[in-house]
């Protein structure tokens, strides 16, 4: 039969071999049953490798890189055809899949080769099925029937049609829907093949690539009487077989799958029962340290109730001094004024003026000793405070040591604000507020003056923010 490319096929080529098998020459061997023979080992094949065999040559790289495994081969198997019709034989074939390690694929061939002599033959048919074959209806008809397999009309084409023909479809009608395709096979089939037969179209329709038996089934039903009811049933038959075999195949791989689970399950379960021993370890660990943080904690409370017990007699200590300080003014004074007591002092219309910034460093005689000024034993408030918040926000710590908070009340305080001064500060004089009986301005512009001499600032800074302070105290709260 001449091809759409102008060269004719030799005639079979048939010769005995060793084993005893027959080979297949280029016309006779068929493509789709030794396709249809190997399709469940066909996963995973080196088709790179088995091109280099056949043909000393890369072909699947260049024409069969996007179609999936048995199409490959498939494409493999007719170029190899074309090009070396000379080795184009089932020997070859099986020591070709020898030499890339497939020893099962060669294995099905021969068996196949052995038990159905002929097997691969285009001349053999089971049951004689061209013996009683049936004539076809008109193309419009089979148009019409065979609608159902346009999808899949390229593996359909692959089994009436030379593999040239059918790549010559694909190409001259690629702007072609499926449809025109496929009536474009079948005009092609029923011109060039005088011995097309619903046979022939049937055992297509079956055929493990196209596998669309319903559709068989209804056509040999329809044209082609029981003899096609028994043809079909024989090729379901052997079609089931196949299944089978697969599927046992698939159920020795599911099991191997599940062992390997199963396995992997143990290990998983041993490494879970460490990491819960380890979870369990580490929660007493945590909670013997919760306990002893327990312990700790009523520790810095009992020493912090202590401090402040201390706290408070120190300052009552420090309001004594301050008393009998007074009083030995008072005695000093001349005899003319010792009558006269401090609290009747006339009110003056304004507050007492505070001595100048300027003048504070003259009054001071020697280290320790304040301004002078008139005392304020005022309670500070916060409105007031917070006047002095960008001289001493950045100086919070400091200050509050020197008010006479605890080192813990501090931490926590910068714990609380770790990079906010002026909150920072803010928290500092609500403690001092809160936690010390007696405060007042006057105590309050000592811890600052305090503060400024141990931070070696130059007495004038000192000086005058002790007398603002003070100033801002003697004047009424609003």
């Amino acid at each position: 039969m001449e091809s759409l490319y102008g060269f004719r096929s030799p005639g079979p080529v048939v010769s005995g071999t060793q084993s005893g098998m027959t080979d297949c020459g280029r016309e006779n061997l068929n493509i789709n049953k030794v396709i249809e023979t190997i399709a469940g080992s066909i996963g995973g094949m080196d088709l790179e490798n088995l091109s280099f065999q056949l043909l000393d040559d890369d072909y699947t790289k260049r024409k069969t890189g996007s179609y999936n495994g048995d199409v490959q081969l498939s494409h493999l198997l007719h170029f190899w055809k074309n090009k070396r019709p000379q080795q184009f034989n089932l020997d070859t074939l099986i020591e070709a899949f020898r030499s890339i390690e497939r020893h099962n694929i060669a294995y099905k061939l021969e068996q196949m080769n052995i038990e159905k002599p002929g097997y691969f033959l285009n001349s053999y048919h089971e049951g004689q099925r061209h013996s009683s074959s049936h004539p076809l209806p008109s193309i419009e008809i089979l148009k019409k029937e065979l609608y159902g397999v346009a999808a899949d009309w390229h593996s359909f084409a692959e089994q009436l049609l030379e593999y040239e023909e059918v790549e010559r479809i694909d190409v001259d009608m690629a702007m072609s829907g499926c449809t025109e395709k496929l009536n474009k096979v079948l005009e092609l089939w029923t011109e060039k093949c005088p011995d097309a037969s619903m046979e022939t179209l049937i055992a297509a329709l079956e055929s493990k690539r196209v596998s669309n038996i319903a559709l068989a089934e209804k056509i040999s039903e329809k044209f082609a009487g029981q003899a096609s009811k028994s043809v079909t049933s024989r090729q379901s038959a052997q079609t089931s077989e196949a299944t089978y075999v697969d599927l046992q195949e698939q159920y020795a791989a599911l099991q191997r799958n599940y062992t390997d689970m199963q396995e992997q399950r143990k290990k998983d379960m041993a490494e879970l029962t460490r990491a819960n021993h380890q979870i369990q370890t580490l929660q007493t660990i945590v909670s013997m340290y919760e306990r002893q943080l327990s312990i700790k904690a009523q520790e810095v409370k009992q020493l912090d109730e202590r401090y402040q017990q201390l706290s408070v007699r120190a300052i009552s200590a420090e309001d004594r001094c301050r008393q009998l300080e007074q009083e030995v003014q008072r005695l000093k004074r001349p005899a003319s004024h010792r009558n006269t007591d401090e609290t009747e002092i006339p009110a003056a219309k304004c507050p007492a003026p505070l001595l100048p910034s300027s003048g504070v460093s003259q009054v001071l005689a020697k280290i320790g000793e304040y301004p002078s000024h008139t005392p304020v034993s005022s309670c500070p408030h916060m409105k007031g405070l917070h006047r002095f918040m960008v001289d001493l926000a950045l100086h919070w710590h400091h200050l509050g040591a020197m008010l006479g908070l605890q080192d813990g009340v501090l931490n926590l305080i910068k714990a609380n604000h770790p990079n906010d001064c002026w909150s920072a500060y803010r928290d500092v004089l609500q403690k001092y507020l809160q936690t010390t009986p007696g405060a007042s301005w006057s105590k309050f512009a000592k811890a600052v003056y305090d503060m400024y001499a141990d931070q070696q600032r130059p007495k004038e800074e000192a000086d005058k923010i002790f007398l603002d302070i003070l100033e801002v105290g003697a004047k009424p709260s609003r």
